[in-house]
């Protein structure tokens, strides 16, 4: 014990540390109480709620239903009855219901009361899908259901429910089923979904200090903004739906410019699609897109035959007939729209490629627009201090990858403003009387008035956009931009006149030149009219008619009825007649009349249709004797 204190005290340093260690003094130690946070529960107090009988519970953002005992089941998060709803018929009734996803996001959906009472499970999966949160009890859904189907809702007024976005009335109906404009009316959207084409990124102010400012100086991209702004005015002008097709060999810019166009709507990525999926679906994404803007890129993913049919769906407004699965004919779809297209080769000369003639009527509604703008930047002509075009493109793209969807909301609450709406027909008026006359030719067809009229009303968007703050042009800028477009269309298609008759002018011709030898006897004149071939022992395959050399040592062609529909194939025939007529290119009978008798070797008196030289010495390049001879070796 003692050789253990003896080490105590070396170690511990003394006797002192030692007595402490033996004998510790008691110490007193203070306790500092600790903050308690208190927590206040806000007691949420339930809404009970008397649907028919059954007793709900709405609590928390959460339905309940009362049991006979007094338990409460949960059924659902809270969803509300917003409205009644019906079509414009006065048909297809059912319910506008309100609730919050997930997300804390407002969801608005209509369900229809047939499916209610016959496809409840169909209701049930659309709810959840949409981020309802459901009870998987089988009492509890039912309960949903019943609730759904009976309860009372909130607004009195019956909602219109529609499968069409764009303009009901004054208001602008989106998707999502927002609106802009005012309406004693609710609706409610109950088309298809469409993703998000129409969605929303930056402001409107951003946009413009982005997209809107790279556009100034750019021809086409002015246009192509003008283009889609001016969607939205087609149904309140009373004006059809347009198409306007950029062309040009690849890299030249082109999808760069439907991206401008498409930041104005939405999402520029889901905006554009292509010719093959819109000729797959027509009708479908034309109603997506109605009183908007449908955009098609790389027109060669499509085939001639297809495309021309689609274009002449979407150009024409309405769908195909249906009937229901009661055989009764179903409502037809109906929609107007701006189009922007694009592809390598002009959209008339694709139809064509396909064996095809393209209607003039096609034609005026799907403009071909060069996408060179010969500046030596393709679709550009000012690339605004960039490296090359290509490094143009890329920031131009980035601008609208991170601004879009704002603008033409930003655009209709400005046009929707009642003295806007009022005097928007006579502001119309006046910028198509001001255009016509800086850029249409005073000789020009009721087909080139046609179009000058719609691509005024591209110049008016232009004009309004930039009236609303919305672009930061100059003030004519726009408008410019659109006559130069409509100078540069007018030039390549080569005439003012009516298309119809050019090209009726153009086959007779072609047919002329293709078939002067093959199809066409050479025959003279011997006594009394009497026509007799040149070389009595020629013969012919398929035979067409007869030639005739003249005075003036140039052809004439004698053509056979059955021929002549065959030489003006997909044309009207009576237009074309006439054409030839007023041209001097057919003879005619004393009496007016188109067919003349002529006796022809072998068949005696026969009525024909008898050319005259004009028609091949007229053309540009007249073609003579010795061309036609040519051809014919």
């Amino acid at each position: 014990m003692l050789e253990i204190e003896q080490y105590m005290v070396n170690e511990l340093g003394g006797a002192d540390a030692v007595a402490n260690l033996m004998n510790p003094v008691p110490v007193v130690t203070e306790i500092v109480p600790t903050p308690v946070t208190v927590i206040t529960t806000t007691v949420v107090p339930a809404t009970e709620i008397d649907v028919d009988g059954r007793i709900y519970v709405k609590t928390a953002g959460k339905l309940y239903i009362k049991t006979a005992q007094g338990k409460q089941c949960f059924v659902a998060s809270y969803i509300e009855v917003i409205a009644n709803a019906r079509n414009y018929g006065g048909q297809s009734w059912g319910k506008i219901v309100q609730f919050s996803d997930m997300d804390k996001k407002t969801k608005k959906l209509f369900i229809s009361n047939s499916d209610i009472v016959a496809n409840s499970q169909a209701v049930i999966k659309d709810l959840a899908d949409v981020g309802l949160v459901i009870s998987s009890d089988h009492n509890s859904v039912n309960s949903l259901l019943h609730y759904i189907n009976l309860a009372k809702p909130v607004k009195s007024v019956n909602a219109i429910c529609t499968d069409r976005i764009g303009w009901h009335g004054n208001i602008y109906l989106f998707h999502d089923n927002t609106f802009i404009g005012s309406s004693t009316e609710q609706y409610i959207y109950t088309g298809a979904p469409t993703g998000n084409h129409f969605a929303v990124k930056g402001t409107a102010q951003s946009w413009k200090e982005s997209v809107a400012t790279l556009c100034k100086g750019n021809t086409l991209l002015l246009v192509a903004v003008n283009v889609s702004l001016a969607a939205v005015l087609l149904r309140l002008l009373k004006m059809e739906s347009g198409g306007y097709h950029f062309y040009g060999e690849s890299s030249t810019g082109k999808t760069t410019t439907l991206h401008v166009a498409g930041s104005v709507h939405g999402d520029p990525d889901q905006m554009i699609g292509t010719w093959r999926s819109t000729t797959n679906g027509a009708e479908g994404r034309a109603k997506k897109f109605n009183d908007s803007l449908l955009i098609m890129d790389e027109l060669h993913q499509s085939n001639p035959k297809d495309a021309g049919e689609a274009a002449y769906m979407l150009f024409n407004g309405k769908g195909k007939q249906r009937s229901s699965v009661l055989g009764e004919a179903r409502a037809v779809s109906e929609w107007r729209l701006n189009c922007l297209s694009s592809g390598e080769m002009p959209y008339a000369a694709f139809i064509q490629e396909g064996g095809k003639n393209s209607r003039a009527g096609q034609e005026i509604r799907m403009l071909d627009v060069p996408a060179d703008m010969e500046a030596g930047y393709g679709a550009f002509e000012d690339i605004h201090g960039a490296k090359d075009s290509h490094a143009f493109a890329e920031l131009i793209k980035k601008a609208c990858a991170d601004n879009y969807g704002a603008p033409i909301r930003e655009f209709l609450q400005k046009l929707t403003e009642y003295e806007q709406l009022q005097r928007l027909e006579s502001d119309f008026i006046g910028v198509k009387e001001r255009f016509i006359t800086d850029y249409v030719p005073a000789d020009a067809s009721g087909q080139v008035q046609r179009v000058a009229s719609k691509m005024a009303v591209v110049a008016l968007a232009g004009e309004l956009a930039t009236g609303f703050g919305l672009t930061g042009w100059d003030t004519a800028e726009a408008y410019e931009a659109v006559g130069r477009t409509f100078t540069r269309w007018l030039s390549n298609r080569g005439t003012v006149g009516q298309q119809e008759a050019e090209k009726a002018v153009e086959q007779a011709r072609n047919f002329f030149l293709r078939n002067g030898n093959s199809r066409f006897l050479h025959i003279h004149i011997e006594r009394g009219n009497q026509y007799t071939l040149f070389n009595p022992t020629s013969t012919c395959h398929n035979l067409a008619g007869y030639k005739l050399l003249n005075s003036n040592h140039n052809f004439e062609y004698i053509v056979f009825p059955d021929v002549l529909k065959e030489m003006c194939a997909g044309l009207n025939l009576t237009y074309a007649i006439k054409t030839f007529i007023e041209r001097g290119y057919l003879k005619t009978e004393p009496d007016g009349k188109a067919q003349v008798r002529h006796r022809l070797p072998g068949m005696g008196q026969k009525r024909v249709y008898h050319f005259t030289d004009t028609l091949l010495s007229d053309a540009e390049e007249p073609v003579t004797e010795a061309d036609t001879l040519e051809v014919e070796e």
